[in-house]
């Protein structure tokens, strides 16, 4: 179930990224598995033809398998192709069975079209109050058109009546308050067979807890699962501790982590409290510190005081250099390193930005990238960082000789020219040597071998051997064809020096880091504290896929 689970998991981040016919198969593969929701995912494709052709014959189908498991998007699609009459003939009543058992899943737009199916009286006997009944429960997951329809048929003798009268979670949640236990287990239990998720959530807690009923924790993992389903966070934090920890479900790891970011994603902050620590302590996942620090950190910022406490006891630049040089327990990993330094840095770690601009510069641990290299010491500089800004100095020098290279390659040697001379007015020796030998061949400037031999000679003056043998070429030419000869030479010299000159230099930064990352691990170790945890795939309930693919009633 495990392999399963990952499949279906691989298959959705496929779909998001828009791989379809990679996410099919992966789907494909899950569904004849006997997955529900990867049944219904293929069902899905088929009918919208994404990574395969359409087929509603396929899609309906595929659909039936999922339905029958329980899949409300499933049910409701049947639902929808039996009152159309797509990959099947016709059949409102089959229509009215599918909708309705969706319905009672709590799928909204399944609860419009049972309402509407209830009023209009063609395929049922007509009844309002049922009418209303679902269109209330479409209305209260926030549908538009549900919620219209109440207005219009609003009842205004019985208004008054309506305003008092209260709902049947809120009473039994009176009941429970007054531990009267068996009189609010009774009215969860209707509220949550009807599809309400509070009310499902409840019930799944009170089965849990045995509190009403007789404690049963299978009949409580069902429940939560389907208020987890419609996205009940207390329901989908439960689930991941029940996976984690083996109460009342085999223990699986996939699983608990799906469940505890599904609830993180709406701001439960147990559920990033664990996470993080599955990342920090390897629990069904590979170790990492710096994906447990940035779980931690969204829960510090929402004000929980043992994920508080956790962020200040665990600072990320020091993570990063524990990975970076191989310290305190931590294997040698440059990427791990690198995700480290952007936590800190991105977190207002000021000494941390050199760090990561080093590592971006480089591609060491992360994809190479100048301009974000360039933002992070421009920071970093701006905290006076003297390096830094030598480093700022030096990438507007290398990024004016690139440009001047490219224009040269390009034939458009007047731009070449003016650029080398920017930088060769600076001490560039290399812009120099090149400006040298544009002057005394004529490319781009009008050709004057006194400057050519002047810049020439600066760049030797600035430690260029390869502009001394140029000069030593320039002068043992005697006729035309040992200049041209000496011309060619020159200028595959030239174009080797500067890709020698480039790959020193990242030595030389990658060395100097290597020293600077060494005397930054000194500082003392950190506390290694926990925070205390603490108890208490459909598209349609998680909102991977638009469940609303076809209109409704």
């Amino acid at each position: 179930m495990a392999d399963i689970q990952k499949i279906v998991e691989q298959a959705d981040a496929l779909y998001e990224q828009e791989d379809y016919k990679k996410a099919f198969k992966l789907f494909e593969q899950a569904a004849e598995a006997g997955d529900a929701y990867a049944q219904y995912s293929v069902g899905f494709m088929y009918y919208n033809g994404a990574g395969v052709k359409e087929n509603d014959k396929a899609a309906f189908e595929w659909f039936l398998k999922a339905a029958d498991a329980g899949n409300a998007d499933a049910q409701y699609s049947l639902g929808s192709m039996y009152e159309n009459g797509e990959g099947v003939k016709a059949d409102l009543e089959k229509a009215f069975v599918w909708y309705k058992k969706a319905a009672e899943q709590g799928h909204c737009a399944a609860q419009y079209n049972t309402g509407a199916m209830f009023e209009n009286g063609d395929v049922v006997e007509q009844d309002m109050d049922a009418a209303v009944f679902w269109m209330e429960k479409a209305a209260e997951q926030g549908d538009e058109d549900a919620q219209k329809w109440l207005d219009e048929n609003e009842d205004d003798d019985d208004a008054d009546d309506d305003d008092d009268e209260q709902s049947e979670t809120d009473l039994a949640d009176e009941y429970y308050d007054s531990k009267e236990y068996k009189k609010a287990f009774e009215l969860f239990e209707i509220a949550a067979k009807a599809g309400n998720s509070y009310a499902q959530y409840s019930l799944a807690y009170m089965y849990d807890n045995g509190e009403g009923v007789k404690k049963n924790k299978s009949t409580a993992i069902e429940w939560y699962l389907k208020a987890a389903e419609q996205g009940e966070d207390r329901a989908q934090y439960i689930l991941g501790v029940s996976y984690e920890e083996g109460e009342g479900v085999e223990i699986d790891y996939n699983k608990a982590l799906f469940w505890y970011k599904k609830a993180a994603e709406q701001e439960h902050c147990d559920a990033m409290k664990n996470i993080a620590m599955m990342y920090e302590n390897g629990i069904g996942v590979e170790q990492h510190s710096g994906i447990a620090f940035e779980w931690m950190k969204k829960a510090a910022l929402e004000l929980d005081k043992d994920a508080q406490k956790w962020y200040v006891n665990n600072d990320p630049l020091i993570l990063a250099l524990d990975y970076y040089n191989g310290d305190n327990g931590k294997k040698r990993d440059m990427a791990k390193s690198a995700y480290c330094a952007r936590i800190a840095a991105e977190s207002g770690v000021e000494d941390s930005y050199s760090f990561y601009a080093y590592r971006l510069l480089i591609g060491e641990g992360v994809e190479e990238s100048r301009e974000e290299a360039v933002k992070w010491f421009e920071k970093a500089a701006a905290n006076g960082d003297e390096i830094a800004a030598a480093e700022l100095k030096a990438l507007e020098d290398e990024a004016e000789i690139e440009r001047a290279n490219e224009h040269y390659k390009n034939k458009e040697y007047e731009e070449a020219a003016r650029l080398y001379e920017k930088a060769a007015e600076k001490g560039n020796a290399y812009s120099q040597y090149s400006l040298g030998y544009m002057y005394y061949y004529g490319e781009g400037v009008t050709a004057n071998c006194e400057t050519g031999m002047k810049w020439l000679e600066e760049a030797i003056k600035n430690g260029s051997e390869s502009a001394a043998r140029a000069l030593e070429n320039i002068k043992q030419a005697k006729d035309e064809a040992a200049r041209q000869k000496s011309m060619r030479a020159i200028e595959k010299e030239r174009q080797e020096l500067y890709q020698k000159i480039m790959k020193e230099r990242a030595e030389r930064i990658a060395a100097r880091e290597r020293e600077r990352a060494a005397s930054r691990a000194s500082s003392p170790s950190r506390s290694s504290s926990s925070p205390t945890s603490t108890k208490s795939p459909d598209r349609y309930s998680d909102g991977t896929y638009n469940p609303n693919w076809q209109n409704k009633s």
